[in-house]
């Protein structure tokens, strides 16, 4: 779009493990605040960023629209939120590869009860290998739930600058997932929330375009590409099992060879040391010492 090979956005790998933010830092994203535990460094130029569009009562209630009214400042407290032991801390590298590794895109009711999806997986509705469960919060809405702030709350989370480099990553991960099934009829094609159909067309976007034909990767349809190093799949213990068993067997078919070449092979030279005339064969010597004493010897 922007015709400048140079330019990049920058994302976030969140699937780092542990209860730390590492791009929260006074050079990057803002550090906590000394004086607020929920607040920002005076440090960091984002200190100074302002909510807008807060409140959410006001607009359900009232039918108003945000009006771009600034409020209070950026709150964020990563892993400090003591209520929910299960938020205060980021996803492992392993749940990136459990999530690629399901292998259908969406399933029925195409929500965030989907089961065997995903999309529902790298949402975060469900366990990374797929299985839905309703206290599970994993992948993207564990990262921005690890933020515990403005991040953490569905309407206010695009006012923290984190949330693009979160969700530059959650798309570098999807892009991921289509390369490794490139195969666009695993696509809804029908009974999907309105507008996301196979070939629905995209709001708002125009000349028309349906969703399938987005549903390829990042460089295909949009000319730039993820650098990303993509963890591997752990080993399950069944794979460990069988390699095992395989690996004993190729070692007794080897010591088999190897015993039964040598034992051919000594049989061989045992064989080659054998006289030519067995104990049992008469020799030239026993035929001289009984013959007739007149006969003439030569």
């Amino acid at each position: 779009m922007l015709q400048d090979p140079s330019f990049a956005l920058p994302y976030w790998n969140f699937a780092i493990g542990g209860n730390r933010c590492d791009i929260c830092t006074d050079d990057l994203m803002g550090a906590r605040s000394s004086f607020d535990l929920n607040g920002i460094s005076p440090n960091s130029i984002f200190s100074q960023w302002r909510v807008i569009c807060e409140s959410v009562e006001d607009y359900d209630t009232l039918g108003t629209i945000c009006n771009n009214t600034e409020t209070s400042p950026i709150r964020r407290n990563p892993a400090g939120n003591v209520a929910r032991p299960m938020v205060q801390r980021l996803p492992e590298p392993k749940d990136v590869a459990d999530c690629l590794e399901v292998n259908m895109f969406d399933t029925p009711p195409f929500y965030s009860t989907s089961t065997e999806s995903f999309r529902n997986s790298i949402e975060g509705y469900s366990h990374p290998q797929g299985t839905y469960d309703p206290v599970v919060r994993s992948l993207h809405n564990l990262a921005h739930l690890f933020l515990n702030g403005t991040g953490g709350q569905t309407h206010l989370s695009p006012n923290d600058p984190i949330f693009v480099l979160l969700h530059t990553f959650t798309d570098a991960i999807f892009d991921e997932w289509l390369r490794r099934h490139p195969e666009s009829a695993v696509y809804p094609l029908e009974n999907a929330p309105i507008g996301h159909n196979r070939e629905y067309n995209m709001v708002p976007f125009w000349p028309p375009v349906t969703n399938v034909e987005m549903f390829v990767t990042a460089p295909e349809n949009l000319g730039y590409s993820y650098e990303a190093d993509w963890p591997a799949r752990p080993i399950t213990l069944t794979e460990i099992i069988s390699i095992t068993v395989v690996s004993a067997l190729i070692v007794v078919a080897v010591i088999f060879s190897i015993t039964t070449c040598a034992v051919r092979s000594k049989a061989s030279r045992m064989e080659g040391r054998q006289p030519l005339l067995g104990e049992q064969y008469q020799r030239y010597d026993d035929h001289d010492r009984h013959a007739v004493k007149t006969q003439s010897v030569v």
